[in-house]
């Protein structure tokens, strides 16, 4: 299926949920969904830019059901208040889409390398949270944008982050963070299973490599003389923010509803067997721990039922993925 093939009431009636939607592939994400009848609430850090990526939505399509919430995807404490005070009752689609990419080396304000947080930590986070509280629905589809380049990342997961600016490696640390976004959405299919339903669905979507203000780091590290260049090369070699969020729609929009087929990779649209090494149980444990770790680090003492809430999530039975390597 294109997205011409799906129809204009593909999504009436669902709730979809899309972080880092004030540009880009976010962006052209919410104007999809919205001009097939999905109530669609933008998670953005800015809200000015999110008021004007809701305004550039309106003018193309005027009757999108639009909600702009706020949160800084990259800290712990950010997400937690949001998910505190977030109200609605159900999501039917949750796109985790936000992050950096090609970013100087720097720590949050809660010690995290910020690809790492923005990438990977925040979403497991509101997902988890989302999960928790029962506001995924029965049905729910989750797609964790990922990247191919996970296959590069280390699996020694304990060293995620151990970068000093002398030893910084952006690629690297780009790697590691789409890896920890394929390692939690591999556990997080048992966890729907569990909390949710036999048919929530969740995927990881490598969307291909997109121009979008995501390469701002890049071009920024260009002498200025060659940026406007640059940045024409990157339009004219890349794909545009719609072509990139084709396979999130797609996905969203899949009929399917047997949670054997949950947890797979999708390269664009098509689905592609597993790096191997990543069918992993125990790796797969070892993310979710450390990820866990660095959430207990960033908020200390201060939330106590955010911290309860992911140890129950921590003592729920994992499923093997011997069924994930059979499809492999």
């Amino acid at each position: 299926r294109s997205l011409a093939d799906l129809t204009d009431t593909e999504f009436s009636g669902k709730v979809v949920l899309i972080t880092g939607a004030s540009g880009g592939i976010g962006e052209a994400a919410a104007l999809e969904f919205a001009r097939r009848q999905a109530k669609v609430i933008m998670l953005v850090r800015s809200l000015e830019r999110g008021k004007l990526a809701r305004d550039r939505i309106w003018e193309k399509h005027p009757a999108a059901d639009l909600h702009l919430v706020s949160a800084d995807i990259s800290l712990v404490k950010s997400v937690a208040a949001f998910c505190r005070g977030f109200s609605e009752p159900h999501i039917d689609i949750l796109v985790n889409n936000a992050g950096i990419f090609g970013a100087p080396f720097e720590l949050t304000k809660e010690g995290v390398e910020s690809t790492l947080a923005a990438n990977h930590l925040g979403h497991f986070v509101l997902t988890c949270m989302l999960l928790s509280k029962g506001q995924l629905s029965q049905g729910a589809k989750v797609i964790l944008v990922t990247g191919a380049v996970y296959k590069r990342g280390n699996f020694e997961v304990s060293e995620w982050n151990n970068w000093t600016e002398e030893s910084y490696k952006k690629m690297k640390a780009y790697s590691n963070s789409k890896l920890a976004v394929c390692l939690f959405a591999l556990w997080l299919r048992s966890a729907l299973r569990r909390l949710s339903s036999a048919t929530a669905m969740v995927y990881a979507v490598h969307p291909g490599v997109v121009c979008t203000d995501i390469g701002r780091h890049v071009v920024r590290g260009c002498i200025a003389p060659c940026r406007p260049c640059l940045r024409c090369c990157m339009r004219c070699m890349m794909l545009s923010p719609r072509q990139g969020c084709k396979g999130i729609l797609l996905r969203a929009a899949d009929l399917e509803t047997d949670s054997g087929k949950s947890g797979r990779y999708f390269n664009k649209c098509r689905s592609e067997p597993w790096h191997k090494p990543v069918l992993d149980s125990d790796l797969v444990t070892r993310c979710w721990d450390f990820s866990f770790k660095l959430v207990v680090q960033a908020l200390g003492d201060s939330d106590d039922d955010v911290l309860n809430r992911l140890k129950k999530l921590r003592e729920l039975p994992q499923d093997t993925l011997a069924d994930l390597e059979e499809q492999n």
